[in-house]
């Protein structure tokens, strides 16, 4: 396994992790959803869904496959023309959330379903 894609699993489990926070937190009574990567030639996508073997969901981020780069969705296909952190900073990608805190409304861009 190489380099980067140790660091986009890595991610992968702290968007987990993070989300299963955010949602104990703040809305304790509410099912938790899958947090799932799929990869793709240029970009992997990190999905949040309903179903753990569907490919449905909601797109919490893209992570460029070669330089690691994290971006927000503009579209169920596409990422934003700007990127919101890297997977090779000192936190390891954490910048891109915003805050620290799950109750700093972190997640304000986890919902950009698919249309």
């Amino acid at each position: 396994m190489t380099n980067i894609q140790e660091k986009i699993n890595n991610f992968h489990q702290l968007v987990e992790k993070r989300y299963i926070e955010y949602m104990n937190t703040s809305f304790p009574r509410l099912p938790k959803e899958y947090v799932k990567l799929i990869k793709g030639r240029k970009y992997s996508k990190i999905l949040i869904g309903e179903y753990k073997d569907d490919d449905n969901g909601a797109v919490h981020s893209f992570i460029n496959n070669i330089n690691g780069d994290i971006y927000k969705p503009s579209s169920w296909r596409a990422p934003h023309k700007t990127p919101r952190g890297n997977l090779f900073s000192d936190d390891n990608g954490a910048e891109s959330f915003g805050g620290n805190r799950p109750t700093s409304n972190s997640y304000y861009w986890i919902r950009y379903i698919n249309r």
